[in-house]
C-alpha cells in the first residue's frame, strides 16, 4: 500500500512566473543596510542603494530610462542621458548629450555634446554637435547643424545645416535651412528666413518674410516686416537698420537704410550737449536734422 501525502507550503519566494496574493507587507529588497543590486548576463546593471540612490553600471557613465531610450549607443564611455520613450535611440558613440521627451535625439547617431528638452526636439540630428533645443519640435529637422541654440515650440524647426543661430521664442526662425549667426529673439522672428545670415531680430514678427537677405538689424514689433520680399537684385533689400515698432515695415527692396522711431527733439538735445558752449549757437535745428540725414537716419 502506498501512503500519498500532500503538503501545502506558504509561497515565502518570488517566483519568475509572478507572484499573487501579495500585501502591504511583501517587498523585494533587504532587511538590512546592505545595497540591492541587480544582474543582467552576471554584470550588474542596477544597484539600489541606501537613502534611496540607484546607480547603473556598465553603460559607459550613461543613463537610459524609458522604451529603447539609447537602444543602440556601443556603452563606451559616452556619458550620455536619455530619458522618455526612444530618446537617442539611434546614437552609437555619440558622447555628452542630454535627450529629455519623447524621441528627443531620435536619429542621432555621433552627433555629441547637444542637449535636447521636449518631444522630438533635434529629432533629426545625426551628426551635428553643440546643439541646445528646449521646446516641443526645436531644432527638429536638424542633421549636421552646430552652435545651434533654440527655445520655444518649432523654434528653428527646419534648420538643417546652419550654425552659429540663436532663436528664443514660439516659431522663431521657423524655416531656417542654411542661414548662419543670426539672432532672432521673439515670437515668430525671421519666421522666413532660410539661406539669410548675421541678421538680428527682435520683437514680434520683426524681419518676418526675409528670407535669404543679410547683414539686418530689426529691433521692434514687426520691423522690417516685409523686407527681402520681390528682392532680385544681390544689393537690394541688405544692410538695413530699423529700430521702432514697425520701422521700415513696407520696405521690400530697399537698401542701406536706417529708421529709428525716436524723438528728434531728444537726438538734437542731446547732439548739443556734447558740444562746446561756443558752438552751440551756431548749431541751429535746421543742421542738427541736416546732420542726422547725413548718417542716414530718418526720422519717423
Amino acid at each position: 500500500m502506498m501512503l500519498i501525502m500532500q503538503f501545502s507550503f506558504a509561497q515565502t519566494s518570488w517566483q519568475i512566473t509572478g507572484n499573487a496574493g501579495l500585501d502591504s507587507s511583501h517587498f523585494i529588497g533587504t532587511t538590512d543596510t546592505q545595497s540591492l543590486p541587480v544582474r543582467i548576463n552576471n554584470l550588474e546593471v542596477i544597484r539600489f542603494k541606501r537613502n534611496g540612490r540607484i546607480d547603473i553600471s556598465n553603460s559607459g557613465w550613461s543613463v537610459f530610462i524609458g522604451k529603447d531610450a539609447g537602444l543602440n549607443d556601443d556603452l563606451s564611455l559616452n556619458r550620455n542621458v536619455f530619458i522618455g520613450h526612444e530618446a537617442g535611440m539611434s546614437n552609437t558613440a555619440g558622447g555628452s548629450s542630454n535627450a529629455i521627451g519623447y524621441r528627443a535625439l531620435f536619429y542621432n547617431t555621433t552627433g555629441y555634446a547637444n542637449v535636447a528638452n521636449g518631444v522630438e526636439a533635434l529629432y533629426k540630428n545625426t551628426t551635428g554637435y553643440y546643439n541646445t533645443a528646449n521646446g516641443v519640435n526645436a531644432l527638429y529637422s536638424n542633421t549636421t547643424g552646430y552652435n545651434n541654440s533654440a527655445n520655444g515650440y518649432a523654434a528653428l524647426f527646419y534648420n538643417g545645416t546652419g550654425i552659429g543661430n540663436t532663436a528664443q521664442g514660439v516659431s522663431a526662425m521657423k524655416y531656417n535651412v542654411s542661414g548662419n549667426y543670426n539672432t532672432a529673439n521673439g515670437y515668430q522672428t525671421l519666421f522666413s528666413n532660410k539661406s539669410g545670415y548675421s541678421n538680428v531680430a527682435i520683437g514680434v514678427k520683426a524681419l518676418y518674410n526675409n528670407e535669404d537677405r543679410s547683414n539686418l538689424v530689426a529691433i521692434g514689433d514687426s520691423a522690417l516686416f516685409n523686407n527681402g520680399v520681390g528682392a532680385s537684385q544681390s544689393y537690394q533689400s541688405v544692410h538695413n537698420t530699423a529700430v521702432g515698432s514697425k520701422a521700415l515695415y513696407a520696405n521690400t527692396t530697399g537698401y542701406e537704410n536706417t529708421a529709428a522711431d525716436i524723438n528728434p527733439c531728444i537726438i538734437i538735445q542731446q547732439a548739443c550737449t556734447t558740444l562746446q558752449p561756443a558752438a552751440i549757437r551756431f548749431f541751429t535745428i535746421q543742421q542738427a536734422k541736416k546732420t542726422l540725414q547725413q548718417v542716414h537716419i530718418h526720422l519717423i
